[in-house]
């Protein structure tokens, strides 16, 4: 998927051309609830990131994420 990068693409709604705002790294996993409560920063070592990368709709703002 890293091909998506810096590749033109349009807005699925609009049609106008989406703008690149980066990757941002999503935080992913760990425990939820009172588990994670409970593991507090430990609960950090259970979770990965994935890197997607966002793109914005100047026309009418839809948002699309790509994985980088």
């Amino acid at each position: 998927m890293a091909q998506m990068m810096g590749q033109a693409l349009n807005c699925l709604r609009c049609q106008q051309p989406l703008e690149s705002r980066g990757v941002l790294q999503f935080r992913v996993g760990g425990a939820t609830g009172l588990g994670g409560m409970l593991l507090g920063s430990l609960n950090q070592l259970g979770e990965t990131r994935l890197p997607l990368e966002v793109r914005v709709c100047p026309g009418c703002g839809h948002v699309e994420l790509f994985r980088a």
